[in-house]
């Protein structure tokens, strides 16, 4: 348990509460060559990749979620960045994570809400 100090009236909460990673046991990060050529084409590049990551542990029961703010803390934040651990090649960095595990309540189908995007068909 780790306590809280502050505004939260010394409240206890898990440590799976700061877990970037919320207690899966497998994370997935995958990583793009570093480029000017295209702006912005490395990330669609890794979404598409990891999306397909997602629909396969649905597909296996499995729960995931996409991990990109403790990526985004390494970016910003030198002292958090473990990138080093990863062993990528030199021109290349971590855009995007999954984490990939049993789901902590079981998986059900739901009703997909359609008023929540729109689509102008032209």
């Amino acid at each position: 348990m780790k306590k809280i100090v502050g505004d939260t009236h010394n409240v206890e909460l898990s440590q799976k509460a700061f877990d970037p990673f919320y207690g899966a046991p497998t994370v997935i990060f995958v990583s793009h060559r570093k480029q000017d050529l295209q702006p912005g084409i490395e990330f669609s590049n890794v979404a598409c990749v990891t999306y397909s990551m997602h629909l396969a542990a649905t597909n296996l029961g499995l729960g995931s979620v996409f991990i990109w703010g403790a990526l985004e803390s390494m970016r910003e934040i030198p002292e958090l960045d473990n990138t080093a651990v990863l062993n990528l090649p030199d021109d290349f960095e971590p855009l995007i994570g999954i984490a990939i595990g049993h789901p902590a309540t079981e998986l059900s189908a739901r009703d997909l809400k359609t008023d929540k995007i729109s689509i102008n068909y032209l």
